[in-house]
């Protein structure tokens, strides 16, 4: 029996750390295109070196979707994120952020991560080396 041949995954990756110094959303760089009318499966994962300024984070859609169904995590508790809302973490040493779920398109979309920090304490909140952003169709 022929089985039918995977699809690749669409992934961002940072192998240095991901720094925020602005109270402004920011892109972080991380963002991932995806083809119309397909269904992806979305992760992301980094541990998080927060100085005490706190985080604020939106992952946002360039384009409609038709539906997404996506969760955020840190350290152990979920929440559900919404595309295009911001999501407030509040101040803390080191946590782990972790998102997952699925998006629908309906046209061309780009995901994209944005982030700021939510006081300045000017020293910077980072995204530690080998955070990644995936979308994989299925």
């Amino acid at each position: 029996m022929l089985e039918p041949a995977a699809k690749p995954s669409l992934t961002a990756y940072s192998r240095t750390s991901i720094q925020v110094t602005t109270t402004s959303f920011v892109s972080t760089g991380l963002s991932v295109v995806l083809s119309p009318n397909t269904l992806y499966l979305i992760d992301f994962g980094s541990r998080v070196s927060d100085t005490g300024d706190g985080l604020e984070f939106k992952l946002e859609a360039s384009n409609t979707t038709d539906s997404g169904e996506l969760v955020y995590e840190i350290d152990g508790a979920a929440s559900r994120l919404i595309l295009g809302t911001t999501h407030v973490i509040a101040p803390s040493s080191y946590y782990i952020l972790r998102m997952w779920g699925s998006v629908k398109t309906a046209g061309l979309v780009t995901l994209t991560l944005f982030a700021k920090k939510t006081t300045d304490l000017n020293d910077p909140t980072s995204f530690n080396a080998g955070v990644y952003l995936n979308a994989r169709p299925v």
